[in-house]
């Protein structure tokens, strides 16, 4: 499904990502980030929206588990080639409904045995 921002995906880093302002909105999330949670080893992440994956990078070098989804499949492949070395992370091309199926799987749990 094309989406608003495949046309954009090649370019957002240099856009928005690197720019000053996209730095300094990381820098203050990741401070609260950092206060809330002084360890992400081992949480669970699901980024929704996650561009080209600054963020999701961030949790999942941090040592949290990332699903990294986006809309936009452009998006997501740069994300993908961003995180290839990485393996507590996974990304997905989902719109919202796809995003509620995938949650609503992870919460299926095996019966208990007897």
């Amino acid at each position: 499904m094309p989406a608003d921002f495949d046309h954009i995906a090649d370019q957002y880093d240099r856009d928005f990502t690197q720019s000053a302002v996209g730095e300094a909105q990381r820098g203050l999330v990741y401070d609260a980030i950092e206060k809330s949670f002084p360890s992400l080893i081992g949480m669970d992440v699901l980024e929704v929206n996650c561009g080209t994956g600054e963020d999701a990078l961030y949790f999942a070098r941090n040592g949290a588990n990332v699903m990294a989804t986006d809309i936009s499949e452009s998006m997501v492949k740069i994300v993908q080639e961003k995180a290839k070395e990485i393996p507590n992370i996974e990304c997905e091309v989902l719109d919202i409904n796809g995003i509620s199926q995938w949650l609503s799987l992870i919460h299926i749990s095996e019966p208990t045995r007897q």
